[in-house]
């Protein structure tokens, strides 16, 4: 099940999370999504609506955890900027960009990286 693709279009544009670290970005959006389901579901009780409810049985094709609970895959498709560090300690430094970033590097190097996390939902 692919549940978000974290560079997506007019999403991204408006999201908080430009031009930070690539781990910050990361840790911020699985913390978005998980917050988001928990907030549905107490938002929602009693009306009939559950993200990411228990289910009953197994399915074909779908992933589970030693506890049983459903594995979604969290897609992310990314421009992020490689710099150098000029500080004490050096190194590189890696940050998500913004859609529609210029080209214009400034000792920069701009790259495009698709990868996609496991990860287990709050349920209901």
């Amino acid at each position: 099940m692919r549940l978000y693709e974290a560079f997506g279009h007019a999403r991204i544009r408006d999201s908080p999370f430009l031009n930070m670290d690539l781990k910050d970005f990361i840790k911020e959006t699985v913390r978005d999504i998980s917050g988001a389901v928990t907030e549905l579901n107490e938002e929602m009780k009693g009306t009939g609506l559950k993200v990411n409810p228990k289910r009953g049985g197994h399915f074909a094709g779908t992933m589970y955890d030693d506890d049983d609970h459903v594995i979604h895959t969290i897609d992310f498709n990314l421009q992020v900027t490689a710099s150098e560090k000029l500080e004490a300690g050096g190194g590189i430094k890696i940050n998500v960009l913004k859609a529609g970033v210029s080209n214009e590097t400034n000792d920069q190097t701009v790259s495009t990286i698709h990868f996609s996390l496991e990860v287990v939902l709050p349920n209901p």
